[in-house]
């Protein structure tokens, strides 16, 4: 592991942990709204949504939008076996329940295919505007984006202060296409052709009624 990414991890890490409840639920407030906002977010066949901790953004605000649009969602849940995430649907209403880490996990059996179309919402300790995230170290989230992409469609949801001028890239790690902040939306790669993909996937699903 680069030492980079140890001392940046270190210290993002840090910083986040410091910030105050309400202010951890203010910004998640306006990332909800902005990421709601988004074609990529409004036009999505399926979303699949991380649970969050503590200190990370706060992601529950952007089920219930997905909800009202009758978006499919799916939260991940720790393949014990596999040592990989994957992704549980969840309906309306559902509750999450502690998983290994004390984070909330499904516990239904439909699980969402690799080879289908949806945005994949992750959290992170870092990102650079060119799509670099910097995760805890474990790869998970790198093995779910490679797992999912494409047509899966990644962005990444973080404080404005986590945006760093650049963060070291390995072969194994995986960019983001979006980040979302309280403060700004940074466009990782061109939206056009993921924006048609999703339009083409939502109307798909459309034609055949709701799931």
């Amino acid at each position: 592991m680069s030492d980079v990414k140890v001392v940046q991890r270190a210290a993002l890490g840090a910083a986040r942990r410091a910030l105050a409840p309400e202010t951890v639920a203010a910004a998640s407030g306006s990332i909800a709204a902005r990421l709601s906002q988004l074609p990529v977010f409004v036009q999505s066949p399926a979303l699949l949504l991380y649970s969050a901790s503590a200190e990370e953004v706060d992601t529950r605000s952007i089920r219930d939008a997905a909800d009202r649009l009758a978006i499919p969602v799916y939260y991940p849940r720790f393949d014990r076996e596999r040592k990989n995430l994957e992704f549980v649907r969840v309906v309306p209403g559902e509750a999450l329940h502690p998983g290994p880490w004390g984070i909330g996990e499904p516990r239904g059996s439909e699980c969402f295919g690799a080879g289908a179309a949806g945005l994949l919402v992750v959290p992170g300790v870092g990102f650079d505007r060119s799509g670099t995230r910097l995760g805890r170290g474990g790869g998970h989230y790198d093995r779910a984006i490679r797992r999912h992409r494409p047509p899966a469609i990644v962005v990444a949801l973080g404080f404005a202060f986590q945006v760093v001028p650049s963060l070291p890239r390995f072969e194994w790690d995986e960019p983001v296409d979006v980040i979302v902040t309280e403060r700004e939306v940074v466009e990782c790669v061109a939206p056009s052709a993921r924006h048609a993909t999703h339009a083409a996937a939502r109307q798909a699903r459309g034609s055949r009624g709701p799931d």
